[in-house]
């Protein structure tokens, strides 16, 4: 109770340094998308935080009611469960991150936020307004079904043989039943619903380490493995085939389908989470810290089962791109 007593006081010490830090300095910030590029937002400046993410809520009525409004109305009645319990686990916040390259993934991450504010976020949302939620719908459908003999090997490398049949059969059905994979009919039976994996996991499941973390220019977050499981993963795309079989050395229209199909991946998967990437990357106190928690915690959560539960929550933010 002492140590409780004790850990409020100093929550609230810290939350009203800020609060009168915030308000002393707010003529001094920066407006528009220049203030995306200070560096010294959300952290001291030089200094690399040690709590992963940011600071936990502070435990007060208004507080929580605010909390539960924002999760309410973003995320879901699931994730709204688990944030309002009393207490969360300390494992909660990730620690062990291999980030030797934390200055330079930094810079980086500037780079991105400035991609992202300046064509991403207009894009998408030019994107999600134009068109039809039918039609975004037949593109994410279309977008998996590309992928899907990828994932039926990686399924059958990981001793998934069960998987890798019912991922076999929800192509065909989608194929037939539903015009080329533009349509899901093969989601209504439980066993063909759409679940992701790629080499990345693949190498995880084979006892492969993380490696270290760094997020890559223009590419955003991953880790030494995951970019080896994306090199192979590109192999055993059918894309990669198709642009090869053009004439070498001359450009024609098969050529521009591989990145074109990327580019609209991209966009797709940006639209489909645009309030939480607009949380993570704008909202968050650091959001280079927060956007590394949430991503090791997607990908941990992929190789374990893919399950989210209050113990391995990492945030009130759930990365949820894959499973939308």
């Amino acid at each position: 109770m002492v140590m409780r007593v004790k850990k409020t006081a100093r929550t609230n010490a810290i939350a009203l340094c800020l609060i009168g830090g915030a308000l002393a300095g707010c003529s001094s910030l920066n407006t528009g998308p220049l203030a995306l590029s200070d560096p010294s937002i959300g952290t001291a400046a030089g200094q690399a935080p040690t709590i992963l993410p940011a600071a936990k809520p502070t435990r007060t009525k208004d507080a929580k009611l605010a909390l539960r409004g924002t999760l309410n109305a973003r995320f879901g009645s699931e994730v709204l469960a688990l944030a309002a319990e009393d207490e969360q686990d300390e494992s909660n916040f990730i620690t062990d991150v291999n980030d030797p390259l934390q200055p330079l993934n930094r810079g980086f991450h500037l780079i991105n936020r400035g991609v992202d504010f300046a064509i991403m976020r207009p894009v998408t949302a030019v994107y999600n307004s134009v068109l039809p939620k039918p039609l975004r719908r037949g593109v994410r459908n279309g977008l998996r079904h590309i992928a899907l003999p990828a994932q039926m090997v990686n399924y059958a490398l990981q001793g998934e043989g069960e998987q890798a049949g019912n991922t076999i059969a929800r192509f065909l059905v989608n194929s037939i039943a539903g015009f080329g994979g533009l349509a899901d009919p093969a989601s209504k039976r439980e066993e063909l619903e759409y679940k992701p994996t790629d080499f990345g996991i693949t190498l995880g499941k084979w006892g492969v380490g993380e490696g270290i973390y760094f997020e890559a220019p223009l590419m955003g977050p991953t880790t030494t493995r995951a970019s080896v499981g994306r090199i192979v993963d590109i192999a055993l795309s059918p894309l990669t085939y198709i642009t090869f079989a053009s004439d070498f050395g001359t450009f024609t229209a098969y050529d521009a389908i591989a990145p074109s199909v990327k580019a609209l991946e991209l966009v797709d998967m940006r639209a489909r989470n645009a309030d939480l990437v607009d949380e993570v990357l704008y909202s968050s106190p650091d959001t280079y810290i927060t956007l590394r928690t949430v991503y090791l915690q997607d990908r941990r959560n992929k190789l374990t089962g893919g399950e989210v539960t209050a113990s391995n929550l990492p945030t009130i933010l759930e990365f949820r791109a894959s499973t939308r």
